[in-house]
């Protein structure tokens, strides 16, 4: 299994550390992880290193960390990483740097998901997470988020944010499609 992740000022947000420690807190071992670091100014993908490393952490051995020099986006990053770094065979977990993966089975159950079938791609659902007075909070279904923003003095907008699912597939699928 090959688990994808992009970031931006990661480090500086904080939020690394729950994203590597559900990580390392999983039961299913054979998996890698392919971390990058999208040109952050905060140079997440060094201090991230550092931080593996200084916690004797087991997933040092089992990242490869990018750092890239051009800001090639979400897709362009996910699409150009995991063809240079996911395996032919590897079924590919994308968990955002600012995520993690909920409980000790979430790789072992999605292992065995695939391995039933054929499956090129799994559609799962969602646990959000939020935080009341540094506490975690656990959601199940689709989490929402509004936000407000001003576009100039006179124009404001609304967004809904809705999120439903860990996205997974197999690095075959990527191969297929044509660029």
């Amino acid at each position: 299994m090959c688990v994808y992740s992009s970031g931006y000022n990661i480090f500086t947000k904080g939020t690394y550390k729950l994203f590597f420690e559900s990580l390392e807190k999983q039961n299913y071992t054979n998996f890698h992880i392919v971390y990058v670091d999208d040109t952050s100014p905060d140079q997440s993908a060094y201090k991230i290193f550092d931080y593996l490393n200084q916690t004797n952490s087991r997933l040092t051995n089992r990242i490869k960390i990018v750092h890239t020099l051009q800001h090639l986006g979400s897709l362009g990053n996910m699409f150009f990483w995991i063809q240079k770094y996911c395996g032919e065979g590897d079924i590919v977990t994308v968990i955002d740097a600012d995520d993690s993966a909920i409980g000790r089975q979430t790789f072992k159950v999605l292992n065995a998901v695939y391995r039933q079938k054929d499956y090129w791609y799994v559609y799962t659902n969602y646990v959000g997470m939020s935080y009341i007075r540094n506490s975690p909070i656990y959601r199940k279904g689709i989490s929402s988020m509004k936000f407000i923003g001003s576009l100039s003095t006179y124009r404001v907008f609304e967004l809904m944010w809705f999120t439903s699912h860990m996205k997974t597939f197999k690095k075959l699928l990527m191969d297929v499609i044509p660029i």
